[in-house]
């Protein structure tokens, strides 16, 4: 699995909070601890008393991250775990419910009281935070079922749950050709 640089996970963050690259210059000279390496355990950053924790997310994209912000409980999951989307996957369905199995872990470690996705409304209920791993699992567990028994995939359950059914359509096409690919390998 590739390792990201903590340069990359730093301004991955700060793009995610608005910053442009001209903006995070001084971070080079902040003073940064790093406790773990970042493959498969999660790491932490330490910035002044804000505790930056990294998970590998793969499965949307290889390099998604989950960004834990923490005395203040923030959870900034990028591109998962939306209200408004189901998984849109680019890399892999296999690494998506890899990732998807990190929720249950990160909402028993860390004290989480808000939930930022990429796309959608962020949560503070920890029902719906699982509630959206949950539907995220059905819809790739549903979608292989499928797939392997070579019966369409009912999408109107998509649109019972999800808006934008002409953007979704394509999406959920495209996610059954990833499907297809990944399962012949």
């Amino acid at each position: 699995m590739r390792k990201l640089s903590i340069a990359f996970i730093i301004a991955v963050l700060f793009n995610t909070l608005g910053f442009s690259q001209d903006d995070v210059y001084y971070t080079k000279h902040a003073k940064l601890k790093l406790h773990g390496e970042f493959n498969h355990q999660p790491v932490t950053l330490q910035i002044g008393q804000t505790s930056l924790t990294f998970y590998l997310a793969p499965g949307h994209t290889a390099d998604g991250i989950f960004t834990l912000l923490e005395p203040d409980g923030i959870w900034i999951a990028g591109d998962y775990l939306s209200k408004i989307e189901f998984p849109f996957i680019y890399d892999s369905w296999k690494a998506y419910l890899e990732t998807l199995s990190k929720v249950e872990s990160i909402l028993q470690n860390h004290e989480v009281k808000c939930l930022i996705p990429g796309h959608g409304d962020a949560t503070f209920s920890l029902e719906e935070m699982k509630t959206r791993a949950t539907d995220s699992v059905d819809y790739i567990q549903k979608m292989r079922q499928s797939v392997l028994s070579k019966k369409p995939f009912q999408v109107e359950e998509l649109w019972k749950k999800y808006d934008f059914p002409n953007s979704l359509n394509k999406a959920h096409r495209e996610n059954v050709a990833m499907m297809k690919k990944e399962s012949r390998r």
